[in-house]
């Protein structure tokens, strides 16, 4: 059990460094869609 306690506290950190780049993500993730969309849009 006290296995289980100490692993929570070891992924707080990396979740703290990773928010401030979520943002940035999502704008690639939806540049990307936004382009495939364009790229099938001008295919047809």
């Amino acid at each position: 059990m006290r296995s289980h306690l100490a692993r929570p506290l070891q992924p707080r950190p990396l979740i703290a460094a990773v928010l401030p780049l979520l943002p940035a993500l999502v704008v690639v993730v939806i540049a990307v869609l936004l382009g495939r969309a364009l790229a099938l849009a001008g295919l047809i």
